[in-house]
């Protein structure tokens, strides 16, 4: 082996640690408030369909960011992002919404 073949050798390649899932539950956790207040203003605009399909999403975005959050933040992938999904998804959640404005409310 010569010196040039030990300079052209090319350099190990450095693995960069996985982001993604934290970031992808922060979105989940962002578009769950969002769908609940699309499907507020369509049940104020008796746009039935729009509001029950747009809670639909919001409960489901809501799940997946909080299943997904746990995963995200045991596997140190983003966990600061995943801990905002998290909170996002659980406290945008319509069920979580109608149960804590309701104990607000009777106070």
């Amino acid at each position: 082996m010569t010196e040039a073949d030990v300079v052209d050798a090319p350099a190990p390649i450095e693995r960069r640690p996985v982001r993604w899932p934290g970031r992808a539950v922060l979105v989940l956790g962002l578009v769950t408030p969002l769908a609940v207040a699309t499907g507020v203003g369509a049940a104020s605009l008796d746009a039935f369909l729009v509001a029950t399909v747009a809670a639909w999403a919001g409960i489901g975005a809501s799940v997946l960011a909080v299943l997904g959050g746990i995963v995200a933040i045991i596997g140190n992938w983003e966990r600061g992002a995943a801990i905002g999904g998290v909170a996002f998804g659980v406290l945008g959640n319509p069920l979580v919404l109608l149960h804590g404005l309701d104990a607000i409310g009777s106070l």
